[in-house]
């Protein structure tokens, strides 16, 4: 099941504002895109667990104390656009848009929770590619064979639902959806593509 929700949060400036004071880094495996910054008051986790259990109707669903389970995420242009992927780790992904002059085609793309789950083939869905290209966004060589991979990857995939990117709106979908960014922006936390991403479990 896919939700998208607006007007989240009660007052979303304050948590951008929140979120433009902290220290971000990015991943030195090259494991997703952009920076991240883990430290996420846990009056926000509740609010975003609480509200997660009532657009799913399910009480059970938590964000855990592991750290990687819930993060502020900027991500510029430099990254160009996402690529499909599964969050088979956990049971719904919840991803708020926190930029208040987001760009055209600039949301959140995701596939039925019954999309088959290996159709790409192994040599076309080089791991290694991407993660030198994240390490490495200046790159050209990298960024070229990137966007080749991404290109061939994405195509196998038919998204059923486009979710424009809008200042505290927030998606909430299984964590099996295969699902991708579209265009990163900006240079800077300011005016990129930042969102809060939570990862729920049950």
């Amino acid at each position: 099941m896919i939700h998208v929700v607006d007007n989240f949060f009660d007052d979303p400036y304050v948590i951008r504002k929140q979120a433009l004071k902290l220290e971000y880094y990015s991943d030195r495996e090259g494991r997703w895109p952009g920076m991240r910054s883990h430290n996420i008051s846990k009056e926000i986790k509740n609010y975003i667990a609480l509200k997660s259990q009532s657009i799913t109707q399910n009480l059970h669903l938590k964000i855990s104390d592991r750290q990687f389970n819930c993060a502020f995420q900027f991500v510029t242009k430099d990254f160009r656009e996402g690529i499909f992927h599964a969050d088979d780790f956990c049971d719904y992904t919840c991803i708020i848009f926190l930029s208040p002059d987001s760009i055209d085609y600039s949301g959140t793309e995701v596939c039925d929770d019954d999309h088959p789950p290996l159709i790409v083939p192994r040599k076309m869905l080089e791991r290694k590619v991407k993660e030198n290209f994240y390490k490495d966004t200046k790159n050209f060589l990298k960024g070229y064979k990137y966007d080749r991979m991404r290109s061939k990857v994405n195509s196998f995939f038919d998204p059923i639902i486009k979710v424009p990117a809008r200042f505290n709106r927030c998606l909430l979908f299984s964590g099996g959806n295969y699902h991708r960014a579209q265009k990163f922006y900006g240079k800077s936390i300011k005016d990129s593509r930042l969102t809060l991403v939570s990862f729920l479990t049950v």
